[in-house]
């Protein structure tokens, strides 16, 4: 009885180390819950009347995949009826806290991409090849946190190693 007690605790020498070290090697990738759903961040006019909306939109095609959506969209010409002055779609993961978005399409609803040549009815897509394609430009990546209904989002700007200048963070608040 004492050499099966002693081969047993041997054994949970050996078994419960092991169990700490694959918990230790779980991927950092997955893509956390709370990530998904619409967030907006707003511009306010006196305070008040939005004059421009920052739109993400995330949902998981599966533990470490997403899919996204972007919009920029600004109370131009007419106040308060926004137009999609850019958007893009794609696909994103994760690694910790960082979120790397790899865009598929881009769109706006300005004729020519000019606020001069007028709007589209409706947001005009391009893919790769497509003329306006190249002319957009996106984020390679950005640190990001959420914590309840607040989304952080923020870029290094100016390559300090942080996320606390002015300007280098946005909050989006949860709308679904």
């Amino acid at each position: 009885m004492k050499k099966q007690l002693f081969v047993a605790f041997i054994l949970c020498l050996f078994i419960v180390p092991s169990c700490d070290k694959e918990k230790a090697k779980e991927p950092q990738n997955l893509i956390p819950d709370p990530l998904v759903g619409a967030w907006l961040n707003e511009t306010l006019r006196d305070g008040e009347i939005p004059t421009e909306q920052l739109w993400w939109i995330f949902d998981k095609e599966n533990a470490v995949t997403g899919n996204f959506e972007f919009y920029w969209k600004v109370d131009y010409p007419v106040e308060n009826i926004f137009t999609v002055a850019g958007a893009a779609k794609g696909t994103f993961t994760v690694d910790n806290d960082y979120l790397f978005p790899s865009p598929t399409q881009f769109g706006s609803q300005l004729i020519d991409l000019d606020m001069e040549n007028g709007f589209y009815d409706s947001v005009m897509w391009y893919s790769p090849g497509d003329e306006f394609y190249e002319l957009f430009e996106f984020w390679e990546s950005f640190h990001f946190e959420v914590n309840g209904n607040t989304l952080v989002c923020g870029t290094d700007d100016n390559g300090d190693g942080d996320f606390t200048d002015e300007e280098e963070n946005m909050t989006f608040i949860r709308q679904d």
